[in-house]
């Protein structure tokens, strides 16, 4: 849990901080306080760190600094909503044990193995190359830290792609490549929502539950909005501003309503609704 690992506030800050310029290895030498051991030294370092958490807690926990700078911009982002599905008992795989086996066994030759380099074949390396001279530049400011380090991740990917097929590899091959290309533009589509989830503070999420409110039944009166908003916490007072505000922006419209009611239809930003809704809400 994410969380649980960075905590809040300085703590947290200063974690964030210690893992993105960890991120990048190197044989420099790093020094570190620990809570059982003291002053440690290391190098030679490569971090992976698999966390879950919702978007509301990434918000309490990672500053807009951090996810619009640095440390996000090392994040394979994998977003995914409540399926609805329930399971009284766990589901195991019919050779679960046997899977069992396998994995602590690969894991137990990652660890024995010696440490050495891997590199990408001749083949691998061309097809990196054509892709990084040739990919377009991001349409958003904000996604330009994360686009300018996507090959640093499709690297750190394609040497766990490599490592997950043979623990012993020293190669990495095109089909890595590939396959690593696919899983970081997987992460940069899922960047932009969350990104502005995260910028957003607690006292003006208002205005995007607003938006995303009426986006998704195209039209709203005044009344059914205040009733979902004051679940939010959210007055009236304050819905009318973010009307106003999202008005101002193009984004919704007024429009005669029954009985002369007020309500707001959806515009989008070219004034147009979009042709489909995303459900990715949890990262």
């Amino acid at each position: 849990e994410l969380a649980m690992s960075v905590g809040r506030g300085l703590l947290a800050t200063d974690l964030i901080r210690l893992t993105t310029e960890l991120y990048t290895g190197g044989d420099y030498e790093f020094e570190e306080g620990t809570r059982t051991h003291g002053s440690v030294k290391f190098s030679g370092h490569s971090v992976c760190w698999l966390a879950g958490t919702t978007r509301e807690w990434l918000r309490d926990c990672v500053s807009r600094d951090a996810v619009e700078g640095g440390f996000f911009a090392r994040v394979s982002t994998i977003a995914s909503t409540y399926t609805g599905r329930r399971h009284y008992q766990p589901a195991y795989y019919p050779d679960h044990d046997a899977m069992d086996a396998q994995v602590r066994g690969h894991l137990a030759q990652l660890r024995a193995s010696p440490v050495r380099e891997l590199r990408l074949t001749h083949e691998a390396d061309a097809l990196l190359g054509q892709w990084y001279d040739t990919r377009p530049e991001p349409s958003q400011s904000e996604l330009y830290p994360a686009w300018r380090r996507e090959h640093d991740l499709i690297l750190k990917l394609a040497m766990l792609e490599a490592l997950g097929e043979d623990p012993l590899a020293e190669r990495i091959a095109t089909n890595h490549v590939i396959t690593a290309q696919r899983l970081a533009a997987e992460s940069m589509r899922h960047l932009p929502a969350l990104m502005e989830f995260v910028t957003f503070t607690p006292e003006t999420d208002g205005l995007r539950v607003l938006r995303d409110l009426v986006r998704k039944a195209g039209m709203l009166q005044l009344s059914s909005i205040s009733r979902s908003m004051i679940k939010h916490g959210i007055t009236k007072d304050k819905v009318l501003l973010y009307l106003e505000t999202l008005e101002s922006s193009n984004l919704i419209t007024q429009v005669p309503g029954p009985n002369g009611a007020p309500t707001w239809m959806w515009a989008g930003r070219n004034g147009h609704r979009p042709r489909a809704e995303s459900t990715e809400e949890t990262p």
